[in-house]
């Protein structure tokens, strides 16, 4: 029956309990023999495989989910998803705002598999072609693992065609697809290999002491260098995390470029968000302007990037810059260790140094701290695309959670402040804000009239180089002409104002002249003076 057909199906632990158990092997009861999965993948669990088949309902149901990933189908934008590989097709599902995208390519169409690279160098892209169209699908956290898992379906799938073992990649350094070089890998009889010993990296600036001043995170991940910087920089799971935990508006990102012709790995990019402000005093929002570029890029050593972070909208926004330096190691043959350091660099005076740094240096902290746990449960829920196939997980979890040697400065503890002191540092702060907005105003209305007289004079230096012989003659006739007017008004006015003053004079002393006579004619009435 079903049952005994079904010995070489590896199905995925789907729970331990006696109920899910009874559950499967109800479920294996109530197949037929043309519904038994036969390729000899592991399927997903129901859960999954009945999710699967809810956002594709044309998907059979004897076609049995294997595994599914992060990715983005490459359109006129990226769009960003998961693809979803059953027995028989390859699927692709997202959500953005309401706006669904679905795309099923049935394996036996496909005609061409073929791995990619973004930006001309970052892997982590494939190209699908079929005999109607191609799909690109980009963002991938383990393009290699995604690439052997289609390219094996598809060559149970259409066995008859000889041509495809001729698309098969070349896997360098003799690693197994999928792995990590050395492991070993026994699928069939349910074992897990140990995990190969590989000597630990450093990066260059904690050799040499190049980290910045402050430390923002310091962590192990289970995984490659490669897929943990993918999963920080290239992949939809950053982008979601920006939007949706951080609460970013109007996220602007630009393509990865490389720095120089050189060296094509060390790549840049720029980008720009609306960020939400918690703070008291000053505005609710700013436009935060950043900066990445790869300084090294070696996945079988360490990479690193600087990430420079600009808020133009805040006090002293155009003096400061955030400076956060992110490198990502090996810590063992399964594992990663991520070490990010900032610090605050200053190109100008500002009488809130003090606040801007405490405040920047606490946000990358409280920044990195969420990632730290948003990256643990993406990795939680997705292990198949960061701990090789084989592999012990209780073996990676140890080192992962095993205890690091950080060399960390004993802090005193700060005794809290009384009411009166926390009133005058609140006083203090106030006051320093005022001055530094009086600062900020002044030197912002000296640069514009100082950028406006730049203008005019530029312009008139222009009109003056392109002028003929002819035109600077009439020019200087026109200007003497309103010259001379000017001057006449100018005489005029002057002369009518002296002639308005004589006036003046005039009838003040016609006044006091008539004042005395006045007076010396009453007198004279009243028989005062004699005769």
């Amino acid at each position: 029956d079903g049952v005994d057909d079904a010995g070489s199906v590896y199905l995925s632990e789907a729970g331990s309990d006696d109920e899910e158990d009874s559950d499967d092997e109800a479920l294996l009861n109530d197949l037929s023999a043309n519904d038994i999965p036969v390729t000899g993948f592991a399927v997903a669990s129901n859960k999954r495989n009945a999710d699967f088949h809810d956002l594709f309902p044309a998907v059979p149901e004897g076609d049995y989910l294997i595994e599914d990933y992060g990715c983005a189908l490459q359109r006129e934008i990226l769009i960003q998803g998961r693809i979803y590989i059953s027995e028989n097709h390859i699927c692709f599902h997202a959500n953005i705002f309401g706006w669904i995208t679905d795309l099923i390519i049935p394996i036996y169409e496909i005609i061409s598999l073929e791995k990619k690279m973004t930006a001309f160098v970052i892997p982590n892209a494939l190209q699908i072609t079929t005999r109607a169209a191609k799909y690109t699908f980009a963002s991938f956290l383990a393009r290699d693992t995604v690439y052997d898992v289609i390219y094996n379906i598809w060559r149970l799938a259409r066995p008859e065609d000889e041509s495809l073992a001729s698309l098969q990649g070349e896997h360098e350094d003799g690693q197994v697809p999928g792995g990590i070089p050395g492991a070993i890998t026994d699928v069939a009889d349910g074992t897990a290999a140990a995990v190969p010993a590989k000597k630990a990296t450093q990066c260059a600036c904690g050799k040499e002491g190049g980290h910045l001043s402050e430390v923002a995170m310091e962590a192990i991940y289970p995984g490659t260098p490669e897929r943990i910087y993918n999963l920080m920089f290239a992949s939809g799971f950053i982008k979601d995390f920006m939007r949706v935990d951080q609460k970013l508006d109007d996220i602007q990102i630009s393509d990865w470029v490389p720095m120089s012709p050189d060296n094509p790995k060390c790549l840049t990019r720029n980008m720009s968000y609306i960020k939400p402000l918690t703070g008291s005093i000053g505005p609710r929002q700013t436009k935060c302007e950043i900066k990445d570029e790869t300084l090294h890029c070696d996945y079988d050593d360490y990479v690193t990037t600087l990430t420079t972070t600009r808020t133009p909208d805040v006090p002293s926004g155009g003096v400061f810059a955030v400076k956060t330096r992110t490198c990502v190691m090996w810590a063992s043959a399964v594992s990663t260790r991520v070490i990010v350091t900032t610090q605050v660099d200053w190109t100008g005076r500002s009488f809130i140094k003090g606040i801007i740094e405490k405040s920047a240096i606490e946000g990358q902290k409280t920044y990195h701290n969420e990632l730290d746990k948003a990256m643990r449960e993406y990795i939680r829920e997705h292990q198949s695309e960061f701990i090789p196939a084989g592999v012990d997980l209780a073996v990676v979890e140890e080192e992962v959670q095993a205890p690091t040697s950080v060399t960390t400065t004993p802090q005193l503890e700060q005794k809290p402040l009384s009411e009166d002191e926390a009133r005058i540092a609140r006083e203090k702060e106030r006051n320093q804000r005022g001055l530094q907005w009086a600062y900020d105003t002044f030197e912002g209305a000296y640069g514009v009239a100082k950028q406006s007289t730049n203008g005019a004079l530029e312009l008139v230096r222009d009109a003056w180089d392109q002028s003929s012989s002819s035109t600077i003659l009439y020019f200087i006739i026109t200007f003497l002409v309103i010259s001379n007017i000017w001057t006449l008004m100018i005489v005029g006015r002057r002369e009518d104002i002296g002639r308005r003053k004589e006036i003046r004079k005039m009838e003040e002393r016609e006044k006091w002249v008539e004042g005395i006579v006045t007076t010396l004619w009453d007198e004279l009435a009243a028989g005062k003076l004699p005769h």
